[in-house]
């Protein structure tokens, strides 16, 4: 296990700093081809898990959480991976991935130094994370942030392409040689998992 000492001024300054810059905006934008503009969230709604507001044609807006890391693995020793909340606080709070109650449609990851970012629905992302988090923990080494010894938090670094896999695996649709006229519409009900639940499970 991994453990890393950071400053609560540094964590907001570079949340803050990566997030009040312009090209943040565009960047979102194109990820949303029926989209009217993208503007800051208030403080308010920052605490609930909304960094940016998607305005969409139909007047819609749509919730954008904003994860940003300093420097890309990928570049620097070829891990291409995400990192997945388990812990806000440790043994408190429970971490975004797996907060239901977290008020976001989308989660935006952006690698500040190359440029390079990704887009998730959030539904999708914490479903298949406390589908797999068991397993994860135990498979990749979890990270606990240190923050001036005032708390913990921990995360685990998730190969991107296994979470496209599993998000795909549960949300992209039977293979067809798996489909077949007996699978009733009850039985498929059945097989979706069922998300983290904090007030029965802490």
């Amino acid at each position: 296990m991994i453990e890393k000492s950071v400053t609560f001024e540094n964590k907001m300054r570079m949340s803050e700093g990566a997030s009040n810059k312009k090209e943040i905006v565009d960047i979102i934008l194109e990820h949303f081809p029926n989209a009217v503009s993208v503007e800051r969230a208030n403080s308010s709604d920052d605490r609930n898990g909304t960094d940016f507001w998607v305005t969409m044609q139909s007047g819609e807006k749509e919730s954008v959480d904003v994860k940003v890391r300093e420097e890309d693995w990928l570049k620097k020793n070829g891990k291409d991976d995400v990192a997945l909340e388990t812990w806000s606080v440790i043994g408190k709070k429970i971490g975004w991935t797996r907060d239901v109650n977290k008020r976001t449609n989308w989660i935006f990851f952006l690698w500040k130094d190359t440029g390079r970012n990704m887009l998730v629905p959030f539904p999708m992302l914490c479903s298949i994370f406390v589908k797999n988090c068991e397993e994860w923990c135990k498979k990749y080494k979890p990270s606990i942030q240190n923050t001036e010894n005032r708390w913990k938090s921990e995360c685990i670094f998730v190969p991107r392409l296994v979470v496209w896999r599993e998000i795909y695996n549960a949300f992209g649709g039977a293979p067809a040689r798996q489909v077949t006229t007996q699978v009733s519409l009850a039985e498929n009900v059945k097989k979706v998992p069922k998300c983290y639940n904090p007030r029965v499970d802490e």
